[in-house]
């Protein structure tokens, strides 16, 4: 064999190997998913938070990890003061993959009850960003990070951002 035939065939060995090495470390099958809160969902702000203990996200996914979350639900929310979170603008969208996991679009309002001042509505949204570990059929997204207040709708008294934490564990079909 000829030595520019042995360079061309150990180039195309090394560049499929490097290609292989470089395929990202979680390839999905694709489908439906459902994401269950595992560990609290706190929202914490310069006045104060709360913990929420229940929250599930459904959706899907693509086999190259883009996310679509069309249903939430965040209840079993405590703190300072009587809160209510509720989810809005659905559906998110966002990405699992490699080791980090991500939501776009993600909206809440927290109606929060004080005494003095009564029900005072903070609206907070924008993009989530987290880790990502385990395999299918779980993995674990977890999330520590802020998201800004929505000056419209939002009562004139709500901090300009919160942090967001929460660690929630994903299975379906789609992983």
């Amino acid at each position: 064999m000829s030595r520019i035939k042995t360079l061309a065939l150990a180039s195309a060995a090394a560049t499929t190997a490097a290609l292989a090495l470089a395929a990202p470390a979680s390839a999905w099958t694709g489908g439906p998913i459902t994401a269950t809160l595992s560990q609290p969902l706190t929202i914490e702000s310069s006045i104060g938070g709360g913990t929420c203990t229940t929250s599930t996200l459904g959706g899907s996914v693509t086999p190259a990890g883009a996310l679509t979350v069309n249903s939430a639900s965040i209840t079993g929310c405590s703190g300072d003061f009587p809160i209510t979170v509720t989810t809005q603008n659905l559906p998110w969208g966002g990405n699992l993959g490699g080791t980090t996991a991500s939501i776009t679009g993600f909206r809440v309002s927290a109606a929060i009850t004080v005494p003095i001042f009564g029900n005072i509505t903070c609206i907070y949204g924008g993009n989530l960003s987290g880790s990502l570990s385990g395999s299918a059929p779980s993995v674990t997204a977890t999330f520590d990070t802020s998201v800004s207040k929505v000056n419209s709708g939002s009562h004139f008294f709500c901090p300009g951002t919160a942090d967001i934490t929460g660690q929630y564990t994903i299975t379906g079909s789609g992983l």
